[in-house]
C-alpha cells in the first residue's frame, strides 16, 4: 500500500488514525492528525434577518439541512422526525432542506401527506449554502454514516447548534455544543428536535459554544500553517 513510502500520514480526525494504528498496524508516530479548516471570516450570519427574509420566514424556529438528498443522509427520516414534533409544540417552526438528489421526492410525498407538511421547505441544490445556514437557528442531520462532515463545521463556525447522529467524528465535533443522539432512534430524534424548538434561548447559547469551538479547531489558516510546518521539517 502506498502509505508504506510515505514518511508522514496525515489525518483529518484522530479516530482515523486509531483505525491506521488499530486495523493496519501503522506506527501512530508517523501519524499527524490536522483537522480540515474553514474561512471563519466567510463563515458567518451578519446578515441574517436578509437570509431570513429570502425564505419567507419569520418568528420561526428554523432547523436547516444542507448537503446530499441521498439514502446514506436519511432525509425521509429527518422530515418524518420534524413533522412528528412540530405536531407536538406551539412554538412555530420551519425545516428547510437545501439539497438534491434521489431520495428528493420521496421527502416531498412525506410532507405532501402530513398536515403540517407546509412547515417543510425544500429548496432544491443551491450555490448559497453560506446565506441558508446564516438563516437557520440550528443545523440539523440525520445520516445513517459520516466522516467529519463539512457543513456541520461550516454550521458551526456560524454560532448554529446542531442536532445529529452518533456517527463517525460528529460526537467529537459536537461535544457540548449541541445534542447527539443515537444513530437510527426516530424518538430521540423527535426529543432533541422538540427540545430545540422549545428551548431557543438554550439553543442560541450552544451556538455560542460552536462558534467558539470552530474558531478553535478548524481556522484555515491553523491548519495551512501546521502543513507548511510539516513539509519544513520533513524535507531537512
Amino acid at each position: 500500500m502506498n502509505w508504506r513510502l510515505a514518511h508522514v500520514i496525515t489525518v483529518i480526525h484522530p479516530g482515523i488514525r486509531d483505525y491506521l494504528v488499530r486495523e493496519l498496524g501503522i506506527d501512530g508516530n508517523r501519524i499527524e492528525v490536522i483537522t480540515n479548516g474553514i474561512d471563519l471570516g466567510y463563515w458567518n450570519r451578519h446578515d441574517r434577518d436578509l437570509q431570513r427574509q429570502k425564505l419567507g420566514v419569520g418568528d420561526e424556529f428554523v432547523f436547516m439541512y444542507v448537503g446530499r438528498v441521498a439514502p446514506v443522509k436519511n432525509i425521509p427520516g429527518l422530515v418524518t422526525a420534524f413533522l412528528q414534533a412540530v405536531s407536538a409544540v406551539t412554538q412555530p417552526s420551519r425545516l428547510v432542506i437545501a439539497g438534491d438528489g434521489a431520495d428528493l421526492d420521496a421527502c416531498r410525498r412525506i410532507a405532501a401527506a402530513s398536515p403540517h407538511g407546509n412547515a417543510v421547505t425544500f429548496l432544491g441544490e443551491t450555490s448559497d449554502v453560506r446565506g441558508c445556514l446564516a438563516a437557520a437557528d440550528a443545523f440539523v442531520m440525520n445520516s445513517r454514516s459520516e466522516g467529519t462532515p463539512r457543513a456541520l463545521m461550516e454550521a458551526m463556525a456560524l454560532g448554529l447548534p446542531g442536532i445529529a447522529p452518533a456517527v463517525g467524528g460528529v460526537p467529537a465535533m459536537l461535544e457540548s455544543c449541541g445534542d447527539v443522539v443515537p444513530p437510527n432512534d426516530p424518538a430521540a430524534l423527535v426529543s432533541a428536535l422538540v427540545s430545540a424548538m422549545t428551548q431557543p434561548a438554550q439553543s442560541r447559547a450552544l451556538g455560542c459554544v460552536a462558534a467558539e469551538r470552530a474558531k478553535k479547531l478548524w481556522d484555515a489558516e491553523i491548519a495551512t500553517a501546521r502543513y507548511r510546518d510539516l513539509l519544513r521539517l520533513k524535507s531537512r
